[in-house]
């Protein structure tokens, strides 16, 4: 059985938080390519969840989501990411599938959108 790749599995997530009407987008890395090997820059958050979604009715309605294989693992910075949003009030989940994120994404909200 073909495995889907993190990126598959966060389009085919974006694709049913957008047709649920939730508000959500795809964070971008920022690296910049210099001297043909790829730099961030040393302001820069590295880490970041793979998607920013707007939950509704909830007080606190920001959602960092990362994005995993079944079998994906964290990086040392994503979990340092994960931590400090956490440390700060903020909601941050990993998903494997689209239907584990629509599942944690209707729980943390206070309204269920048809």
């Amino acid at each position: 059985m073909i495995q889907a790749t993190e990126r598959q599995i966060e389009d085919s997530i974006l694709q049913l938080l957008t047709y649920k009407g939730y508000f959500c987008y795809r964070n971008r890395d920022q690296a910049a390519r210099v001297n043909g090997a790829y730099r961030k820059n040393v302001w820069e958050i590295r880490g970041p969840s793979d998607l920013t979604i707007f939950l509704k009715n909830v007080p606190n309605p920001v959602l960092f989501l990362e994005i995993k294989t079944p079998k994906g693992k964290q990086s040392k910075y994503q979990i340092e990411y994960q931590q400090r949003c956490e440390e700060n009030g903020v909601l941050y989940r990993i998903a494997r599938s689209a239907k584990e994120a629509l599942e944690i994404v209707e729980g943390l909200s206070d309204v269920k959108i048809n």
